[in-house]
């Protein structure tokens, strides 16, 4: 006879409220559920978080690409006269190549050019964040803004505010 066919068949020998029977079942019940619970943690549902810095006239990210799913997207706008915000395009169009409207803004309604989501501009020296859902594939992110610099319309895409990035598979 096992040790547990003997745990299930022991006499019930009571001592108050708890039987021997469960005292012995107890550890073998805590040591299951300890291994479950090691077991159990879902890497793939942990938040990925990634730095940025965008400037006049730049994104740098510390990677250039992430296991595809959850990422937090932490913004650091050093400016340092102008806002800024951060659009994320999944596409295959090259980063320098997206279809632009007169103004050399990105045409964010355009075949190919799927925009996943967008962190609002924030004015230099501040910060912001956002997280999205990043499938496997190419993206590119971008500042999408119109501004005038100097009395010029700016395009801050046309300027070099793009940052390639892959969604690797998980």
């Amino acid at each position: 006879m096992s040790a547990i066919e003997w745990v299930m068949h022991a006499p019930d020998y009571r001592k108050g409220p708890v039987s021997v029977r469960f005292l012995l079942v107890l550890p073998a019940l805590l040591v299951a559920l300890l291994a479950f619970a090691g077991c159990s943690g879902d890497d793939d549902d942990e938040e990925i978080r990634l730095d940025f810095v965008l400037d006049e006239w730049a994104i740098d990210g510390e990677t250039d690409e992430a296991a595809a799913g959850d990422m937090r997207f932490d913004l650091d706008n050093e400016g340092p006269d102008e806002e800024h915000e951060f659009v994320i395009i999944r596409t295959d169009f090259a980063p320098g190549d997206l279809p632009t409207e007169e103004d050399g803004s990105v045409d964010e309604s355009a075949s190919g050019v799927n925009v996943i989501g967008s962190i609002s501009a924030f004015e230099p020296d501040n910060n912001s964040s956002g997280t999205f859902t990043l499938t496997e594939g190419a993206y590119v992110m971008i500042c999408n803004l119109v501004s005038d610099v100097d009395g010029t319309e700016t395009s801050h895409y046309q300027q070099g505010m793009v940052f390639p990035f892959t969604a690797t598979p998980d």
